[in-house]
């Protein structure tokens, strides 16, 4: 991918010849992401050079379906644009950064307010009780970018308690964003050559070349297409939230190397303002968005939530932080929530199968372990936690089944073993000492941040998996290994560190 950014058009390399000012469509490209659950193909492109094997094809849409679909979201675009909004402003000492896939991502109550950021936790809190003002700036994830939807909007309302602010990125969209944005898109496609004048620059028997099949799309798309427009508008509105919110005197990011992030990157960095972002997530195998992203944007520091993550990206340079993991501080003061499964008998027990980002895959993988189940007459209630951005199993006909919205901390407390489906990582539920288990995926490519033991296994297909769980059930409540992956403290003295040396 580096060697990709590196040709040379004229005295310019592509990489370069793709940023105007804060706008970068390479940092923001679905190529530089490399993202395994937005690209189908990447397992295929490892395979490739596995094999070292090339082959001639176009999976590149026609160039005028191209031009119409970015055609079509630069209108689309405009007619939100025509909305008329005041750019809303907190007073936030701090601005936390995340997005809000769903009405119901964190925990609100109706009736008094109160929300928990699936992100961070209890800091905004604690910080709160410092004396330190607290913001929240939310992405959504559901429909045009430019605007979010009304049951979005509701939902960012009914949290805009007088504890913290909340405010919606797309709300900072204007005529003039979407001016500019069109403006500076239409610049740097001026200066980018058509896709077959790359081809021959990229060298007959190098890797790009063997993988330039794949990349071809996915660069038009990022540039020419509806990504490209995307990535255009969403850095105008980074730049007039940022603006903004003039006196927020530090943002702090969800990281995971997502194209948005480097749309926000930019902006604060060419502002010189204090910025720190936060790897909330755990490090998977062939998981390269943050290996992306900091090998072409070099981070100054970055967060990290304990060794294992630190392990992984401590040989790019970057200097990391280990704080607190802000999603797993349950996990210190229950030593084990699954331990009242243990009374369970075996007819009785419950079973927790989690859902993963891949909707289809889940409701498939849901579907074949039911049956399983069934052909096996295996008795177990089935619950359910379904990925926040997939909509609900309503396919699954069966009485053992129960769909529930309760965090995952609580469902471990009744389950005696659980089913990761859809590339679900068995972290929550592992170290809350519940024997989990992982289907294999048809690339046979290792999933799981966790080691197989007594406590964890890869099944090769839904029959294997019920026999594998009948079986570990009768060791659930193990004690798991907590801190080989998190740092745990509730008070929170590390991250309360950091902040206030960013605010001095």
């Amino acid at each position: 991918m580096r060697s990709l950014g590196d040709v040379s058009l004229g005295s310019t390399a592509l990489r370069d010849a793709l940023r105007v000012g804060d706008t970068d469509l390479w940092m923001a490209s679905s190529l530089r992401e490399s993202s395994l659950w937005a690209d189908p193909t990447l397992v295929d492109q490892i395979r490739s050079l596995i094999d070292d094997e090339s082959e001639e094809s176009n999976l590149a849409p026609r160039t005028g379906v191209v031009r119409t679909r970015s055609a079509l979201a630069w209108l689309r675009a405009l007619t939100h644009a025509l909305i008329r909004r005041k750019p809303p402003a907190t007073k936030a000492d701090v601005m936390f950064v995340q997005y809000w896939p769903t009405p119901n991502s964190g925990r609100a109550n109706g009736s008094t307010g109160e929300w928990t950021s699936p992100y961070f936790g209890n800091l905004p809190d604690e910080l709160r009780k410092q004396g330190i003002s607290v913001g929240f700036l939310h992405l959504h994830s559901v429909g045009s970018v430019t605007a979010a939807p009304s049951n979005i909007r509701h939902a960012v309302r009914s949290v805009d308690a007088s504890r913290h602010e909340h405010v919606l990125l797309a709300d900072y969209f204007s005529l003039r964003s979407w001016w500019r944005g069109a403006a500076t898109w239409i610049r740097i496609c001026r200066r980018v050559p058509s896709l077959s004048r790359l081809t021959p620059e990229l060298g007959h028997s190098s890797d790009a070349s063997t993988l330039w099949r794949w990349w071809k799309p996915k660069l038009q798309q990022s540039v020419h297409g509806s990504h490209g427009v995307r990535t255009a508008l969403l850095t105008q509105m980074f730049d007039t939230a940022v603006t903004a919110n003039s006196t927020t005197k530090l943002w702090v990011v969800a990281f995971e190397g997502q194209s948005w992030e480097s749309c926000l990157v930019r902006t604060l960095e060419s502002r010189n303002l204090r910025w720190f972002p936060y790897l909330h997530t755990m490090m998977r195998p062939w998981d390269l968005r943050a290996h992306t992203f900091i090998s072409e944007l070099p981070l100054k520091r970055l967060a990290v939530h304990g060794p294992h993550d630190a392990s992984e990206l401590g040989r790019l340079g970057t200097g990391l932080v280990e704080v607190e993991a802000l999603r797993y501080q349950h996990l210190g003061t229950e030593p084990s929530l699954s331990t009242s499964s243990q009374s369970r008998t075996d007819d009785a027990g419950e079973w927790l199968v989690v859902g993963g980002a891949d909707c289809e895959s889940s409701l498939r993988e849901l579907k074949k372990f039911s049956d399983a189940m069934r052909l096996r007459n295996v008795n177990r209630h089935i619950v359910v936690k379904w990925h926040p951005q997939c909509g609900q199993p309503v396919e699954i006909e069966t009485e053992l089944v129960t769909l529930s919205s309760e965090p995952l901390k609580q469902l471990c407390r009744g389950a005696s073993a659980a089913l990761m489906v859809g590339r679900a990582a068995p972290l929550d539920t592992y170290l809350a000492g519940v024997p989990s288990c992982s289907l294999e995926i048809p690339s046979g490519l290792a999933m799981s941040p966790i080691e197989e033991d007594a406590f964890h296994h890869v099944a090769v297909d839904a029959d294997a998996a019920v026999d594998w769980m009948c079986q570990a059930e009768s060791r659930s409540g193990f004690v798991p290994p907590i801190a080989h992956y998190f740092v745990i403290n509730p008070l929170l003295p590390r991250w309360k560190s950091l902040i206030e040396d960013q605010l001095r």
